[in-house]
């Protein structure tokens, strides 16, 4: 019985986890258990250890997810070994990757906010701003974090659309061009200067930056009124 329960001491680390070891043959190997014993520190600790945890999640993810290394299953076996669910391993690397790229240290407050909300403003990439609102002791100041949070949202929201919009109208004008050429009184008409432009993109990226240089030009150059009846005709389409 002694024997038996020194044998399970030693497959425990110090933080009470089973101890987790990578094949030898791995790259990284040492620095791939520095950071599981240091995601086993701040998961067993309590208080402001969330976020820590979160980071070491994602650090791992980095070293371990990328497509066809280490045969694909390290990173799988490694969520098993350490509780963690799919859907709770893509959270937490979610917002271990915000907080690894944000500077965000200085805020305090933000392991008391809830984690589906630290999830939420890490999935979009919250601004600074909108950050130190939400870690204020002022509930004033959090309910303006939240109100801006939802507004972002909205506008990432309205940047995807927009950027799936693009690419309708760049294949839209490249079809439009094929055609066109056929006519060279049409094609090289002026009024169609900005159809030909998207329609010679070669990219959809390319086709997205064009886009959003003429819609700012339009913007700079049209009055208010012009402005309003160009939006509202848009709603209507």
């Amino acid at each position: 019985m002694n024997e038996q329960n020194a044998m399970a001491a030693r497959a425990m680390n110090e933080y009470g986890f089973q101890t987790y070891t990578f094949p030898a043959e791995m790259e990284e190997r040492t620095e791939l258990q520095r950071i599981d014993l240091d995601f086993c520190k701040y998961a067993q600790a309590t208080g402001s250890s969330y976020i820590e945890t979160c980071k070491r999640v994602a650090a791992m993810h980095a070293k371990l997810a990328r497509a066809g290394r280490y045969g694909g299953g390290q990173w799988t076996a490694w969520c098993k070994a350490r509780g963690l669910s799919e859907g709770s391993a893509r959270r937490m690397v979610t917002i271990g990757d915000n907080f690894n790229s944000a500077n965000l240290a200085e805020l305090k407050n933000l392991e008391a906010l809830p984690h589906s909300l630290l999830y939420a403003a890490s999935r979009q990439q919250t601004s600074p701003v909108t950050w130190e609102l939400l870690a204020s002791n002022d509930p004033e100041k959090v309910r303006a974090g939240k109100a801006l949070l939802d507004a972002e949202k909205q506008l990432h929201a309205a940047a995807e659309e927009f950027r799936r919009g693009t690419e309708a109208a760049w294949e839209a004008a490249r079809h439009w061009a094929d055609t066109a050429r056929r006519f060279p009184a049409l094609y090289d008409a002026p009024e169609y200067a900005e159809l030909r432009e998207v329609a010679e993109c070669a990219t959809v990226e390319e086709a997205h930056s064009v886009m959003t240089r003429q819609l700012d030009k339009r913007l700079e150059t049209s009055t208010p009124e012009e402005i309003a009846a160009w939006m509202l005709a848009a709603v209507r389409e």
